[in-house]
Order: structure tokens, then C-alpha cells, then sequence
């Protein structure tokens, strides 16, 4: 896997959808290590809610699969592979399906941009997530945030879950900044959540470094 991720384009050019999306596909060595973390096996049913072209799906049995993907291209790619799948936006999705062994995740990060009645022409600003009805008064605008506690309400009471949700904004080299990095208002909130309402058993930090290659099924367009 890593010697194939190697042959892969770096990522020196993005498509207009893909900066729309904020889409990275996962690194498939990344992907296979959170399969693994999850336990996946051919009998798991999983809730993909960002599938892209399926990397995290990677030891999945398709039959067992609910993969979500708003790119209408990613989710033809995801359909010549065998998955179930649909079209929603996840970030709004309060629940899409039930009772899944494992939700797997690696939602777009950052921010939002939108222009919503009372901004000028060409305006915009960060979309605001609400997320009242998971826990009183949270709000926020990252949609990593958004997606994941979203992903999280369809899987079983003894199911399993691996997200990757944007992590600190700069490279930190030391215990103390990567921890002062955990101390924004949006990533005290967030984890204050997931903490409370699951049992997280481990929690780690990958190098962005990982995602400076593109998938090979992405398209070769310029801005």
C-alpha cells in the first residue's frame, strides 16, 4: 500500500468541485490502518458518510455497506464497486440509517462558505452547523465537527467507529503545542462531546504530510 500510495500524483492542482467539497481523498495506507482499527471484517456493516472513491471501504463487503457521497463522479465510482449508495449532504443528515457494527469517517475539514439574505452580492460567510438536538446549544463551523457527531447517531450501542477530523492548523513538534492546540473554543466543544456521549478508547495525530498525494481516480483538472 505505501508503495502504491508512492506512485500516486502529488497533490499540486485541485478542481474547482474539489475545493467546493473541501475533498481530500484518505491515503489508502491510512485508510487500511483504520480498518483495522475498527475490526472490519466481511460480516461488518459499515455507514460510510463521506465515501469518496472508497478508500476507507477498502476490506469491506460491499453488501454491507451504506456509503454516503454528495460528488456525483465519486459516487458512480462507489456504485461500479457494488456499495449501496446515497446522495445526501452530511452535514445535515440527522439520521440516515441504524444499528451499524462501525461508522468510518473521514469527513472534509474546515470551513464553509456561503452567502445566505442580507450579505452583498459576492459576500459570504462561514456556515453555521447546528447541532442542538445532540447536545443543548452547540453550534459550530467546522464541518468535520458536523459530520462526525452526525455519522456517529447510526451506529449499534456496541458498535465501533474511526474518524479523521481535522486536527491543528500548523505542525507542532512538541507534547506542549499539540496540546495547546486542542484548546480552541470549536475543539474544546467538540471533544467535550465526543467524550461525554461515547467511550473513545484511543485518540492519536497523523502528519498532514500524508494527504500531499491525489487519488488516482481523481480527475487531472485545473483551476
Amino acid at each position: 500500500l505505501l508503495v502504491l500510495y508512492g506512485h500516486q500524483p502529488r497533490l499540486g492542482t485541485r478542481t474547482s468541485t474539489s475545493v467546493r467539497d473541501q475533498a481530500y481523498s484518505t491515503p489508502v495506507p491510512l485508510a487500511y490502518v483504520a480498518s483495522r482499527l475498527a475490526g472490519v471484517t466481511a460480516e461488518t456493516t459499515i455507514y460510510e458518510p463521506t465515501a469518496g472513491n472508497g478508500a476507507l471501504l477498502i476490506e469491506a463487503n460491499p453488501s454491507k455497506v451504506l456509503a454516503n457521497e454528495i460528488n456525483p463522479g465519486r459516487r458512480a465510482n462507489l456504485e461500479e464497486q457494488g456499495f449501496k449508495v446515497t446522495g445526501n449532504d452530511a452535514s445535515e443528515m440527522k439520521q440516515a440509517a441504524a444499528g451499524y457494527d462501525v461508522v468510518l469517517a473521514n469527513p472534509p475539514f474546515g470551513t464553509v462558505r456561503e452567502w445566505r439574505p442580507g450579505l452583498a452580492k459576492g459576500e459570504t460567510e462561514s456556515k453555521v452547523f447546528d447541532l442542538t438536538d445532540i447536545r443543548p446549544q452547540y453550534m459550530t463551523r467546522e464541518i468535520d465537527q458536523a459530520i462526525a457527531l452526525r455519522a456517529l447517531g447510526n451506529m449499534d450501542n456496541d458498535g465501533r467507529a474511526v474518524l479523521l477530523v481535522g486536527g491543528l492548523n500548523k505542525l507542532v513538534s512538541t507534547p506542549e503545542g499539540r496540546a495547546a492546540g486542542y484548546n480552541s473554543q470549536s475543539k474544546v466543544h467538540f471533544y467535550k462531546t465526543l467524550y461525554d456521549l461515547y467511550n473513545v478508547t484511543d485518540h492519536f495525530t497523523v502528519a498532514g504530510e500524508l494527504y500531499e498525494r491525489r487519488d488516482m481516480w481523481e480527475p487531472h483538472g485545473r483551476l
